[in-house]
């Protein structure tokens, strides 16, 4: 059943399975962080009805959300009351929360994109140390060249 599933997954998602190949739990770590960035996004953005609903003197704003109501609901047990000041100030923490996940994700997709690279690049020189000799001489120059230099940056 597991390698079944492991061949499903390297059939229908190569690139997927190539990056992870070389960059392990640091893939699944950009996702979780992307799916933060997301998820905080939503939440600040989801505050807007409450924000309305205050500038307009209503007072139910959680009947109007839906499923999200938990959010009032949340801010409301925590003995506030939705006023524009304190929607304001919910909505700037979920978006300051969402500015520093997003750095976050940023500087980690830089850190790991140098790590991919000089890991490629590693694994280039490693293949050529191991190239015979009389196959290297007959290769074209300029694209071993083009291959280790540009061709891994893309």
């Amino acid at each position: 059943m597991k390698q079944s599933i492991k061949s499903l997954l390297k059939k229908n998602f190569q690139s997927l399975a190539f990056f992870y190949r070389y960059l392990r739990y640091r893939l699944v770590l950009i996702f979780i962080v992307s799916i933060l960035v997301g998820l905080l996004d939503g939440l600040g953005l989801t505050m807007f009805i409450p924000l309305l609903e205050s500038v307009s003197e209503g007072n139910n704003a959680s009947a109007n959300m839906g499923n999200l109501s938990f959010i009032v609901e949340g801010i409301q047990s925590f003995g506030l009351t939705l006023t524009l000041t304190v929607v304001l100030l919910v909505m700037m923490f979920f978006f300051t929360l969402k500015g520093i996940a997003k750095f976050i994700e940023s500087y980690l997709s830089t850190i790991y994109q140098h790590f991919f690279i000089k890991k490629i690049r590693l694994n280039n020189i490693d293949a050529i140390a191991n190239y015979k000799y009389q196959s290297f001489i007959y290769a074209d120059a300029g694209r071993i060249q083009n291959t280790l230099s540009v061709e891994v940056e893309r």
